[in-house]
Parts: structure tokens; sequence; C-alpha cells
């Protein structure tokens, strides 16, 4: 037997071997899902064996190598629809003081009354697993400055800074994690400032949490960057300002805002008009003496209105016209005197909540 032979007769058993483990196989049943596709492929190597003597050796080389070539790619799909490796977590030696527990969606950890050197020895143990994060939670420490890179080749999909008196987040701290986190909180801290340059690379970002900060404004474009942003709370701060365009970038997605607990006299109109998928505005607990017709115009899909516990003394005429599609306002809380005969015009009609209801009432017959 010639050498070329001996190679197609060794290829041949290879191939029907493969064939013998794929009909074995529950994964590739399901890319074969018609058996005579596998008995076409059984029928072609046979075929090729009974004209192996007159087949030209290179010729019939060449065919068993491109039928070896097809196997490879249907067990690669099979290995592919298996799913990613299961999650394990580092040994609590690696990443002590947090802990570590394995979570249907990923690993859950948290980092909690320590500093940056203890977080950033258990990040440098996860990274080498290459892990799915779920939850990473760093809570109660002492951790002033998120320093860049961090994070760097880690996969995590919610973080939480809470409550670890932190000031400063460098630009690139968070810019590797973009593709994947979509949930941020960093409240209770203390940030003075929306740390734009750390935000902008987080393109899947669904909801960012910077209540019971220090932000004392809201600059322009401060969000830039966050065009999947669905909510946004910034409650307890120290907010006095809204630039004009301080939600640019936001409007494709927003549904939630809220400014409540901060410093603001006035509506920010000017950067509230653009939201116009807003569906919830909260700007309760502020300072705001005063509202007017046009401050709530844009945002013709707003269902919810909390403007409890301000300081307003008057509810001007049509000043509500704008919110066509509002259920439910809360003006609880404040100093009302005066309601214009038409200051609920455009919502005639409409099944109004039942805190709208209530606070109507109050205001009509205690007033």
């Amino acid at each position: 037997m010639s050498g070329c032979v001996k190679i197609e007769v060794a290829i041949t058993s290879v191939i029907k071997q493969k064939i013998s483990q794929i009909s074995a196989c529950t994964e590739i049943k399901k890319i074969y899902s018609c058996r005579h596709h596998r008995d076409a492929l059984e029928q072609q190597v046979s075929i090729r064996q009974l004209h192996k003597r007159s087949m030209p050796s290179i010729y019939a080389l060449g065919v068993y190598l491109t039928l070896l070539g097809l196997l490879a790619i249907l067990l690669e799909n099979v290995s592919a629809q298996q799913g990613p490796p299961a999650q394990v977590c580092p040994t609590a030696s690696e990443i002590s003081p947090c802990v570590c527990q394995v979570k249907k969606n990923g690993l859950d950890i948290l980092c909690e009354a320590t500093d940056y050197n203890h977080i950033t020895r258990a990040m440098s143990a996860l990274k080498g697993k290459n892990p799915i994060i779920f939850y990473l939670k760093l809570r109660h420490n002492n951790l002033p400055k998120l320093q860049g890179f961090l994070f760097l080749a880690l996969d995590i999909r919610h973080l939480t800074i809470h409550n670890s008196s932190l000031a400063a987040i460098e630009e690139t701290s968070l810019s590797s994690l973009g593709k994947g986190l979509t949930q941020l909180d960093v409240s209770q801290n203390q940030l003075t400032k929306v740390p734009s340059t750390a935000l902008k690379n987080l393109h899947h970002l669904l909801i960012f949490n910077a209540n019971h900060n220090r932000i004392t404004q809201i600059h322009a474009k401060a969000f830039e960057g966050l065009d999947t942003l669905e909510i946004l709370t910034m409650y307890e701060n120290k907010i006095n300002l809204v630039e004009p365009d301080a939600f640019r970038g936001l409007e494709k997605k927003l549904k939630r805002l809220n400014l409540g607990g901060n410093q603001l006299q006035q509506v920010p109109q000017r950067a509230l008009a653009i939201l116009d998928t807003l569906k919830k505005l909260e700007i309760q607990e502020n300072k705001i003496k005063k509202i007017k017709e046009g401050d709530f115009e844009g945002l013709r899909n707003l269902d919810s209105l909390i403007l409890a516990h301000n300081q307003l003394s008057e509810v001007p005429a049509n000043v509500f016209r704008h919110l066509t599609q509002l259920n439910s306002l809360e003006l609880e809380g404040n100093q009302i005197s005066v309601i214009d005969k038409d200051a609920f015009a455009g919502l005639e009609g409409k099944k109004m909540s039942f805190i709208l209801l209530m606070t109507v009432f109050f205001l009509l017959f205690v007033f």
C-alpha cells in the first residue's frame, strides 16, 4: 500500500470516528435536524473509499482534508452552543477581605470596610479567571479616588460604590467597562460634580444613581455618551443650577429623572425641554417658589410629575397644558393659596391618579 493510500485510510478512519461521535451528541442533532445530512456525509466517505484506487491520490487527499475541515467547523458550533464555561469564584484567600458568591447570571462580589490596596488585589485575582461579574459591590470603604484601569479586563454588569468617601473618578477608571456595564451606583459619597469624562464611554448604561453626594450644578453635556440611559437619579445633592444643555445626549431613551432634595429655585425648563421620552419627573423637596406656563413644554410623554414639598404659593393658568399624557401629579407640602380656574386646563377628561385628585381636593377645600 502506497503512502498516500495509507493517509487516505487513516483520514477515513478519523472521519468515521468523528461522525460516530456526532451521532451520539445531542447538540449536533440540533444542528443536523434531518438525519439524511449525516447519512449523506457517510455515503460520500464510502464512495471515496470505493474509488480511492482509481482516484488520483493528491485529489483524494484534498477531498478528505476538506471533509475534515467541515467536521472541525461543526464541532466548533457544538462547543459554542454549550454556552460559556461555568463561573467559579476565586479562593477566599485570593480576594480577602472581599467575598464571592456564584449566582445564576455570574459572580456576586462584595468588598466591604476595606481600602484601595485590598480592592486592587482582589481585582487582580479576578482578572486571570475571566469571569462574568454580575454584581460588584464596594460599600463602606475608604476609597477617596477611583484610580485608572482598576477594572481593566473585567466584565462587570452592575457596579456599586456606596458610602466609600469617593470624591474623584479618573477618566480611565471606567472606560474598559463600556461594553458590559448597565448599572452604576455611586450614591452617598463626596462627589462635587458629575464625572463626565469617566462616564462618556459607558454606551450600554441603563441606570446611573448619584444620590446623596455634594454635586452643586449639572454642567452642559454632563452625560454625553450615555445615549442608552433610562434612569438618572440625583436625589439629595446640593444642585442649584442646571445648565440649558445639561441633558444633551439623553433625549433618546431617558424615562425617569429625579432631581428631588436639591436647591433648585425654578424649574430648569430649557434643560428639560429636549426630554420628550421622559415618563417621570421628580423635582420635589427643592426651593421652587413659582411655576408658569411653558415650564413643562416639550415633555409630551410625561406620565408622572412630582412637585411636592417646594415653596409654591400659586398654581397659575395653563401651567400643565403641555402635559397631554399626565396621569399623576403631586403638589402636597407646598404653601398654595391661589389656584387659577384654568390651572388644570388640558387635563380635563383624563383619568387622573388618586394622588392628583386628593391634592386638588385638599387645595380647593382647605385654602
